[in-house]
């Protein structure tokens, strides 16, 4: 069995998803030619006595106050019809605009169980803010013919029952799909059935199919097939797109944070619904700005604990366009997010993790915001001997292997003191033999050393120093000669 999931209107149904304050209003959706001419428009249109083919001249002599629009680009569109769809089945066809049909391998004999699944898809698109109709029968053709006449289900199980009664027009029902010759070649066979008197499926298909070959051409085979309920064909198999989108191309130039904000919460909570209904969660998130003048801005957000939740998807959107400063005003929106399978960790007995990632991530992306990049991150030590040497890294949230490399080196450990204690010492031979700072004070009891440290003498940061370990009293120091000054870098436990 197969379902033809159609939606009416796809073009109007989709600038009408991108901005829902025309769903009311006199509006008509024209195609890109020259004159233009109108394509698709709402019901109040509609009853102004706009109809389809009418250039925008003679639109406006209906309505003065008809709105007109352009579809552009409806690639997003058409990805969350086939998203949507693969949910219920992996054999998907794009059929046409606004029409993709699947191959249902269930239980096809159990009506109930059938129209059930029909329903969800249904609800499952009204979700995303389209209005469908789904067709089932035992063949791609037949069911998209179905999905022509469902309110909102209809399923076929006797051909020719369903078939005979509907006018030869039904036909056409994939007339988008056709070139313009095929779509003259069938109105013309329709004007002369016309004139023959046949005016339904059930008359035209009760005609010998060789004779109608005949007198009507090869055309007319692929016709006659369709209404007698006979043409079979394989689906052109195609995959959903692994990238859930949500783009639009703005009527009136954006200046400010707030239309822009309202513009992309209403994009999250489409793609929050579309990934829920895929069984799916958000792991990064894309955001592209097209400016009227310059370069597009382009970012990418990763999401430390990937989720659905629209406020935690808003609040990092956010945050990173609170520092944006753009020359020109904002005419496009894209908003991409990248799928995943939601993980649930199991920890350890002594392990935990952060109580919120995102959270955690947000105010990172905060501080970074007030503090800059390049002063906040986790400290990284570098590849050299210089003391502390180290550099901040943007926090990693991947899981990290708890194997120790290399030997625990052996000795007692020195508490550092950070930053150093400035020290002034008293040298005998080269060696010290007092000192006077803060932490320590006294005569030298024992000394080892020196131990000499120096590097990067080919670059722009050269360092080289002495290194002492010292008693004092009870308590063993570290001492550092480097730049003529002396320290205390810390205490031996």
């Amino acid at each position: 069995m197969f379902a033809a999931i159609y939606v009416p209107d796809f073009a109007l149904q989709c600038v009408l998803r991108r901005d829902p304050e025309l769903r009311d209003r006199l509006l008509a959706i024209v195609d890109g030619n020259l004159p233009a001419r109108v394509r698709q428009m709402t019901p109040v249109a509609r009853d102004h006595g706009v109809t389809v083919g009418m250039t925008t001249t003679q639109a406006l002599g209906r309505s003065p106050t008809l709105l007109f629009r352009t579809a552009g680009l409806l690639d997003a569109e058409s990805a969350c019809l086939l998203q949507c769809a693969e949910t219920f089945s992996p054999w998907l066809e794009a059929t046409g605009e606004g029409v993709v049909t699947i191959e249902w391998r269930g239980d096809a004999e159990n009506r109930s169980s059938v129209e059930a699944v029909a329903e969800s898809i249904v609800r499952q698109l009204a979700a995303l803010a389209f209005t469908a109709r789904i067709g089932l029968a035992a063949t791609p053709a037949l069911a998209l013919l179905a999905a022509h006449c469902a309110s909102p289900v209809r399923i076929v199980e006797r051909a020719v029952d369903f078939l005979s009664p509907l006018p030869l027009e039904t036909l056409s029902a994939d007339a988008a799909m056709c070139s313009d010759e095929v779509q003259a070649a069938r109105e013309e066979a329709f004007r002369l059935l016309h004139r023959w008197g046949l005016h339904t499926l059930g008359e035209f298909a009760a005609l010998p199919r060789e004779q109608v070959v005949a007198r009507l051409g090869g055309e007319a085979a692929e016709l006659w097939d369709r209404a007698a309920g006979r043409a079979g064909r394989p689906l052109r198999l195609v995959r959903a797109p692994e990238i859930f989108a949500e783009a639009m191309e703005l009527e009136h130039e954006v200046e400010t944070l707030e239309p822009l904000l309202f513009i992309l919460r209403r994009f999250l909570e489409q793609l929050a619904a579309r990934l829920t209904a895929a069984y799916r969660v958000a792991a990064t998130l894309e955001l592209r700005l097209g400016f009227a003048a310059g370069a597009p801005h382009a970012h990418e957000f990763r999401i430390p604990a990937p989720t659905c939740d629209v406020e935690v998807l808003f609040r990092i959107v956010e945050t990173h366009l609170e520092t944006i400063r753009a020359e020109a005003p904002i005419i496009a929106v894209e908003l991409r997010a990248r799928p995943t399978r939601a993980e649930h960790k199991q920890f350890g007995l002594f392990e935990s993790g952060l109580r919120d990632p995102n959270k955690f991530f947000e105010t990172l992306a905060r501080l970074q915001a007030l503090l800059g990049n390049d002063r906040i991150g986790t400290p990284v030590a570098e590849d050299t001997y210089r003391p502390d040497a180290f550099h901040l890294e943007t926090p990693s949230f991947e899981e990290i292997s708890a194997t120790v490399v290399g030997e625990t080196p052996s000795g007692p450990p020195l508490q550092r003191y950070r930053p150093p204690l400035p020290a002034n010492v008293q040298a005998h031979a080269g060696r010290p033999i007092r000192v006077f700072s803060e932490k320590a004070f006294g005569e030298i009891s024992a000394c080892r050393g020196p131990w000499i440290g120096s590097g990067e003498w080919w670059g722009e940061r050269p360092w080289q120093r002495e290194e002492w370990d010292v008693q004092i009293g009870g308590e063993i120091y570290r001492l550092a000669q480097q730049g003529g000054a002396w320290f205390i870098d810390g205490a031996y436990d």
